[in-house]
């Protein structure tokens, strides 16, 4: 899903022309606590929420940025690489070095959007100005979230090179889920929403697509499921 929505992103700033901003670059390594271009924020407390509160502190530590380099050794290693299925390494990544590093950039701002228990989200949080790292509902406003994916979407690459393979990605089940897919599941929503206007092609689209995720949405609601904690980390995974 990431390298999907960073493809999508390559694509719209390909349109854009901008020389400044041409592709999504991530870190080439995981910046240091000295890096004066990616300060880490200082910990904060959020009301009425330990358990955030204490993850994100454990998270800006000396402790947990020597686990992030060794994380980061490990992913990008080709003999450790070589042992890893494809699998592995994406539920390695995304539960470890992935959430411990939106918790670490993650920074103080005046509210936090609370967690929901029915997926229904206050129109207040759409807001651009909302872009809190450690919230999965607002991190990608983030400029620190591309930095952070660049560097998770790299490992695929290296994936591949350290098992010797071309062409196609072979994720587990073809195609990848993406969202629900209805008629137009080929168009990546964001592509849509920019072309879209009263009437059009795109626009129906658009409507399509909104409407299979509000029913996907109402299914979550129906099995009872909740949101996720956010960003749960696992050291020892």
């Amino acid at each position: 899903m990431h390298r999907e929505m960073i493809g999508s992103v390559d694509e719209i700033l390909a349109e854009l022309d901008d020389p400044q901003h041409p592709r999504v670059e991530g870190w080439p390594t995981i910046p240091s606590p000295e890096d004066a271009d990616y300060p880490v924020p200082p910990p904060f407390v959020i009301p009425g929420d330990s358990g955030t509160t204490n993850a994100i502190g454990n998270a800006k530590t000396a402790t947990a940025f020597d686990r992030i380099r060794a994380w980061e050794s490990r992913y990008t290693n080709p003999a450790e690489l070589r042992l890893l299925t494809l699998r592995r390494l994406g539920a390695g990544i995304e539960y470890g070095i992935h959430n411990q590093m939106h918790l670490r950039w993650s920074a103080e701002i005046p509210s936090y959007r609370p967690v929901q228990v029915d997926f229904d989200v206050d129109p207040q949080w759409d807001d651009s100005g909302y872009n809190w790292l450690a919230d999965t509902y607002s991190a990608h406003v983030n400029p620190i979230f591309w930095k952070l994916h660049g560097w998770v979407d790299a490992r695929i690459d290296d994936w591949m090179a350290a098992n010797e393979l071309t062409g196609p990605v072979p994720w587990s089940f073809d195609p990848p889920w993406s969202g629900p897919a209805g008629h137009h599941h080929h168009h990546p929503v964001m592509r849509l929403a920019l072309r879209a206007q009263p009437g059009n092609t795109e626009a129906e689209a658009l409507r399509s697509r909104l409407t299979a995720m509000e029913s996907t949405v109402e299914d979550l609601k129906q099995a009872g499921i909740s949101e996720p904690v956010r960003f749960a980390v696992h050291e020892d995974i």
